[in-house]
């Protein structure tokens, strides 16, 4: 008789093993389920704000923000327009754009200078 069958049946009919595999199963789910709704939650929470994932996590490592203090993203146009922006608009806000420095250079460390260490 297949498990299907069994379960049809009632869950005392099921052997210990099936049982074990089930559990296994429904917890699999569930945790999966969980990760799946905590990323949501978290990128919800950039969309609303503004940020990335990069400059939320790593804002002393990104060049552009470089003495930026604020805990509110530079590039936060207010919750409604950030997700107007991401989920509506297939266009970039120019707000969003990143200005380079007027001598040229792209802000990225060069040979001269030493790179952050990545754990």
């Amino acid at each position: 008789m297949h498990i299907y069958e069994r379960m049809a049946l009632g869950l005392a009919d099921l052997r210990g093993t099936d049982v074990a595999i089930l559990n296994i199963a429904i917890v699999a789910t569930m945790l999966d389920v969980m990760i799946a709704m905590s990323l949501l939650i978290f990128h919800t929470y950039l969309a609303a704000s503004g940020w990335t994932a990069w400059e939320l996590l790593q804002r002393e490592h990104v060049w552009y923000l470089a003495g930026w203090t604020g805990e509110v993203s530079p590039f936060g146009l207010g919750i409604l327009r950030n997700f107007k922006a991401v989920f509506l608009h297939g266009r970039i806000p120019k707000e969003w754009v990143i200005r380079l420095p007027e001598d040229g250079s792209t802000g990225v460390a060069g040979e001269d200078e030493e790179l952050p260490a990545v754990c």
